[in-house]
């Protein structure tokens, strides 16, 4: 009950002052840092990891109601767009009967376009060019096949040929579906929405034009058979099958396909799949198969071809079927909004955000990523938080490169993408001119905080991280990249520290270690000349690009020339284990114990983070002014004689520099290569950090301190050290990251 009182007096006090919203968003990440949202005990497994279902066929993974989103068609005006000329149309006509209805819609096309159609036997060629000749088509070429492997067969095999002739193909043929009386209208659905109307397949080829990336358009699945959308029993051979172009199906991927297998496609993206040399004795004899044959595993994996190709591919619906809710409209088929919110990349496995990893560590929930075909380069920033009150110094340095490094690169769009927690609209005082989450405005704050947002990717997007965790989920942007446009752009790995001992001896540290790999696309932006020289042992890495401290010029504008007082100001952060809060206490409370007298004299300052003061008992004149601003952290510097601050890294920390540098006699610790008295006479390093340790140096450093109370305090030179690598300039890692030369 004592705990839970100040959190209320709290959450009274935000919402008198910052109002309902943020009250809301603070709650939502005071339950998000105790994981209550995301950690799950005992989850209930969903039937997309079910291996089977009742009738014992593959499950399949199948995108949420919000998520299947279809591109409405047509287009309020498409007359002026330049459309393709000489398409194939591919036809399989099994049933002649149906073939004089696909004919009719074939009239919608007013571009040049050659038919080739395929049948079962001669009887069956002459009624079709019987009828093409009674509706005026002479480019035809019918070719008879053994009836082997459905229409897909004929397509892919019986006219493998063609392809090179023509761009651009549409796939038909005479479906009918007689296992089944509810799929009645199945077909008349297909072309509908592939050849309706003129307007319809104008559309469609715009959106080729359009995109040059665009593999495959094909209909929103038709509304009766949503629901038995599955793998079926063409798992393993669709498996085998990808296998083949180095593609390793995963059932937890999303299932996406042409059902009906009717579609309209670029022919360059079903080269991986011609490139098999499939013959007509890969495909079993007809007996009236309705799953597990080839034919059937290759309807399910054309998408996954395409992306082979480096192709996407698009749904769409015609407005006149209204039953589907999920329908984008938009006025031009250049949208970026078309591919952000369509198309759902088959080569992602949705799964992982339920997997133990995303369960038990926030930070490492996976991204969702979505696919842009936005032509401009962009620099951006990946930072857990941009909230002041959690805001120190690694975060400081990394907006300030973020923001040397977007002036280098002025042709690029510019983003900082927010990984762990809310953006509240106060924290955005900070970034004006941003625009928060927004897909086109520049510069943008993204919030990635709770992963239901899609986060667009570019093809030329470079990617700044900024912790362990950032570079992990960086990686795995990087591999969207590569499998959604055939390559990753350069990346800039800021490294702060030595990350994976903040979490020794765990799953944690392991994904940690994994970040220091290395990897010629990632560029080594090093934080302090002795991190460089520890993570060069360790690596073995010489290419770093370094950056020396440097002081923040907000704190050197404001640590005046004022009387030194008898104030030890601590660097207390509680949160931060290598910090050796608890140490800091403890060595304080000895001191003052051993040295009451002299003790008394002095006051006791925390400051770095906002925590409850009865942290800091039993120290006597102790109190905790906290998070304050860097203006008011320079005023305390001016007139503080000592200062603690301790790091157990091989990072020397901003604070004791900052400490040393405005006068203080200075209590830090050595950490292996890591010595502390090289950069000024101003320190007194700790060996080994234990609070009886502590309490002799602040024993020391008090006597110290002690000759200059009163006197005006003096600046003091920071020395730079030797590194590994090369000194970190904007202009040179700018180039580096945009592939030119250095100006």
């Amino acid at each position: 009950m004592r705990r839970a009182l100040p959190l209320v007096t709290r959450g009274i006090h935000i919402l008198k002052t910052e109002g309902l919203q943020s009250a809301g968003v603070r709650t939502f990440r005071f339950l998000a840092k105790r994981r209550l949202f995301f950690r799950i005990k005992n989850p209930t497994l969903s039937s997309a990891f079910a291996f089977f279902n009742k009738e014992g066929a593959t499950n399949a993974r199948r995108p949420l109601p919000e998520d299947d989103v279809a591109l409405r068609i047509p287009f309020p005006n498409t007359a002026d767009v330049a459309l393709q000329d000489n398409i194939a149309v591919i036809v399989h006509a099994f049933y002649t009967d149906v073939f004089q209805e696909i004919i009719s819609y074939l009239k919608n096309i007013e571009q040049r376009f050659y038919l080739y159609v395929s049948t079962s036997d001669e009887t069956k060629k002459k009624i079709i060019l019987g009828i093409c000749s009674d509706n005026g088509i002479s480019d035809v070429e019918v070719r008879v096949f053994a009836n082997k492997g459905r229409d897909i067969a004929p397509k892919i095999v019986g006219f493998r040929d063609v392809y090179d002739r023509h761009e651009i193909f549409l796939h038909l043929h005479t479906k009918k579906s007689p296992h089944l009386s509810s799929l009645g209208g199945w077909r008349e659905y297909l072309l509908q929405n592939l050849i309706g109307s003129k307007e319809v397949v104008r559309s469609i080829l715009a959106l080729f034009s359009a995109d040059h990336n665009l593999g495959v358009v094909y209909p929103q699945h038709f509304y009766p058979i949503r629901g038995m959308l599955n793998w079926g029993f063409d798992f393993q051979a669709a498996q085998a099958l990808l296998a083949k172009v180095h593609w390793s199906l995963s059932k937890d991927s999303l299932l996406e396909f042409p059902s009906g297998s009717m579609f309209w496609g670029r022919s360059a993206a079903l080269k991986p799949l011609l490139d098999l040399g499939l013959t007509f004795d890969d495909f079993p004899i007809e007996a009236g198969q309705v799953d597990g044959t080839l034919a059937h595993a290759i309807e399910r994996s054309y998408l996954h071809f395409a992306e082979c190709a480096g192709f996407h591919w698009l749904k769409v619906q015609n407005s006149a079927d209204l039953r589907s809710r999920g329908i984008l409209t938009v006025e031009k088929p250049e949208d970026s909004r078309i591919l952000e919110k369509v198309y759902l990349p088959l080569f992602e496995e949705p799964g992982r955000s339920d997997l133990s990893m995303g369960r038990e560590y926030a930070e490492l929930r996976p991204l969702r990523l979505a696919k842009s075909n936005n032509p401009r380069p962009r620099i951006n920033l990946l930072l857990p938080t941009i909230d002041p009150l959690w805001v120190f110094g690694g975060i400081s340095t990394a907006l300030k490169t973020f923001d040397e490094l977007s002036a280098q690169l002025s042709d690029f769009d510019k983003r900082i993408v927010v990984l762990d927690s809310p953006v509240e609209p106060h924290h955005l005082r900070n970034f004006q001119g941003y625009a928060l989450n927004s897909s086109d405005g520049q510069p943008v704050i993204f919030e990635a905080f709770n992963r239901t947002r899609s986060m667009d990717v570019r093809r030329d997007d470079v990617y700044n991280s900024t912790a362990w965790w950032s570079e992990y989920l960086r990686a795995s942007i990087g591999q969207f990249q590569e499998k959604a446009f055939g390559s990753r752009s350069k990346a800039v790995y800021f490294i702060q520290d030595y990350e994976s001992n903040f979490i020794q001896w765990s799953s944690r540290w392991a994904i940690a270690e994994s970040t220091y790999g290395f990897d010629d696309k990632v560029a080594w932006l090093v934080n302090s000349e002795e991190l460089s020289t520890y993570m060069s042992q360790r690596f073995g890495r010489t290419d770093q690009m370094v950056v020396p401290f440097r002081m923040n010029e907000t704190i050197k504008r404001g640590v005046r020339p004022l009387p030194k007082e008898r104030i030890i100001l601590c660097y207390g952060r509680p949160t931060a284990a290598r910090n050796c809060f608890e140490i800091v206490v403890d060595g304080l409370s000895l001191w003052q114990q051993r040295n009451p007298i002299e003790a008394s004299k002095w006051q006791v300052v925390f400051l770095g983070e906002n925590f409850d003061a009865s942290r800091i008992w039993p120290i006597q004149n102790g109190s905790v002014p906290g998070k304050v601003s860097l203006e008011e952290y320079a005023g305390y510097l001016s007139r503080s004689s000592v200062g603690i601050s301790l790091m157990i890294s091989p990072h020397p920390s901003y604070p004791p520099l900052e400490m040393a540098y405005s006068g203080l006699t200075t209590i830090s610790n050595n950490y292996d290569a890591k010595k502390i008295f090289n950069r000024s006479d101003n320190f007194v390093a700790l060996d080994q950090v234990t609070p009886d340790s502590l309490a002799l140096a602040i024993e020391r450093s008090v006597k110290l301190a002690e000759e200059k109370i009163g006197r005006m305090g003096e600046q003091r030179e920071i020395f730079e050290l030797p590194f590994v690598g090369i000194k970190y300039e904007p202009r040179k890692l700018a180039a580096l990251l945009a592939n030119r030369s250095p100006r």
